[in-house]
């Protein structure tokens, strides 16, 4: 029986973020695009970046403006299956907010290069 992906850790600027479970990593890269000419349906490549949304807490004695902060950093998305996937130059998309209640939730969405796949372990 083969394992699957049940939790992932993200680390940025080498530093990890608790984050709760169901972070997202679209790993971007290259893209099919159609191209209609009215006779057919053809395809041009676009490089698309990578994006991650995760949502983490704020704890006490934490600072908003390290997360406020984040520009041209190394983001790793490691997977419990082995996968990881790294993304350089990634940066803020939003400001950070928080909500107070269940924990002071803070959503993170990073955006930067198209992500590489660095380790892969056969399961």
């Amino acid at each position: 029986m083969a394992k699957v992906l049940g939790r992932a850790t993200i680390a940025v600027g080498g530093e990890y973020i608790e984050t709760e479970p169901g972070a997202e990593l679209d790993p971007g890269g290259i893209v099919g695009e159609p191209v209609e000419t009215g006779y057919a349906t053809h395809r041009a490549e676009k490089r698309m970046p990578a994006e991650l949304k995760a949502v983490t807490v704020l704890k006490q004695g934490q600072s908003l403006e390290a997360l406020r902060s984040l520009f041209d950093v190394e983001v790793v998305f490691t997977c419990d299956t082995g996968q990881v996937y790294v993304v350089r130059g990634a940066f803020q998309v939003t400001a950070p907010k928080i909500t107070d209640g269940q924990g002071g939730k803070i959503p993170v969405e990073l955006t930067g290069e198209p992500a590489e796949e660095v380790t892969v372990t056969a399961g």
